[in-house]
This record gives C-alpha cells, structure tokens and sequence, in this order.
C-alpha cells in the first residue's frame, strides 16, 4: 500500500499542478509560452519544473522484460498524469538490453502504447514512448471501472518476466469486488507462465481491508512471487 508520505507528495504535487494551471488561466498574452520573450523591464520567467520522481515502477537489472500495467478508470482522473510521468522515468531507467510494453485499461478499453508488443529499451525506443506519454491525455482518458481480466490475459501473451500492475482496485463486471476465485484464477495462470506480477496500491486502499480482508493486489503479487 501507498505510504502516507507519498500520499501527502501526490497531493502536494496536485496543488502545484493546480495553481500553476490557474495562474496561467489569469495570464493576459501569450508571451509566457516562449521563455524568450520579454516585456521590456520584466526579468524572464524561470522554466517551470517536472515534478520529482518517486521510482513507483522501477525494475531489477537482471528482468529481462517488463510490461507496465496501468489503471486508468474514472478514479484516476486526478492522478493519472503522475503515474504517466512516474512511468516514463520508469522505462527511461530501463537498460538496452531489457525489453518493454505499457498497458493502460478500464473496463470499456486497453489502450497500448505503440508499437504493439514488447520492444528494446533502446535510446531510441524510450524517446518514442516519452513523445508518446508527453501526448498520451489525447488517447488515456481515465473513466469507467477497473475490471482487469482482459488486460491481464493481454500481458500474458507478450510473455514478459514480470509484470507489473498500478491500480487502486481491481473491480469485476459491472464495478462489483472481484470475487475470490477469479482473481485465484488470474494469479493461478501468471504463476503458471511464470510471470512475477509486482502490484501497486494506488492512492485508496482496497475497500475489503475495512472488513478485515486481504486486498486484492495483495493477493494477486502474494500468489505470483511479487511484491506489494
């Protein structure tokens, strides 16, 4: 689970996301969208800042592969670019030699980041997919639930290492709990292709921990030889 400093960052991070959008609203030109402008007698903005990273989905040297698994349901739609920036650190990091694929999910569609399938983390590669996240708002936008089933059957087949999943719940059809069972039955078939899935619980708690249960991303990495 998210710890509460990290909590208190994201919301931090949010403000200043916010503040800063509503000082431009109040801008009377556009002479602050080229830093090389400058009325005469003002001293030139300094450039705005990318928010630190956290490492969320950093990999091991020795992980041949990874594919990135992205909650975006209506319940990120306040966070949801932090994680895409947290993601491209993440595949910014990665080394040549280790191969790669982000998917992003909710219940009405799974959005790949092109090209389909895994690719090198070659130089070129990771700065196609940080273009691609740069304008990823356009095609990722965060609504309906979180029913994973169909994203987890399509990490499966790119046959990865590891997977690794950020979500703050796993719902069913229809935004009901996952039962028990079927998520038995998607760790059951990553053990058995020995895929290692590595969850993050994003922002919320699981809403079974207020009844004493065992959260569902919990379960899933417990079950796979992940980590939660």
């Amino acid at each position: 689970m998210m710890s509460r400093s990290i909590q208190g960052f994201v919301l931090l991070w949010a403000i200043t996301l916010t503040v800063g959008g509503c000082a431009s609203q109040q801008r009377p030109d556009d002479r602050w969208d080229d830093p090389t402008t400058v009325a005469e007698g003002e001293a030139a903005a300094p450039p705005r800042e990318r928010a630190p990273a956290l490492g969320l989905m950093r990999v091991a040297p020795d992980v041949e592969s990874v594919v990135y698994v992205i909650d975006a349901s209506g319940s990120l739609i306040d966070t949801l670019p932090f994680v895409i920036h947290e993601l491209g650190v993440a595949i910014g990091q990665l080394r040549p030699d280790q191969r790669f694929a982000a998917l992003f999910y909710n219940d009405e569609q799974i959005v790949e980041m092109p090209p389909a399938g895994l690719v090198a983390a070659s130089d070129a590669n990771k700065a196609a997919a940080a273009l691609w996240l740069d304008a990823s708002g356009s095609v990722v936008v965060p609504m309906g639930g979180s029913h994973p089933v169909a994203v987890f059957a399509r990490a499966r087949a790119l046959e990865p290492d590891v997977v690794i999943v950020l979500a703050d719940r796993i719902e069913g059809v229809g935004h009901r709990s996952l039962d028990v069972d079927a998520m038995r039955n998607e760790a059951h078939k990553f053990a058995e292709a020995d895929i290692a899935v590595h969850t993050i619980q994003w922002i919320y708690p699981d809403p079974v921990e207020s009844f004493g249960g065992v959260p569902a991303l919990k379960r899933l990495a417990d079950d796979t030889g992940g980590s939660y």
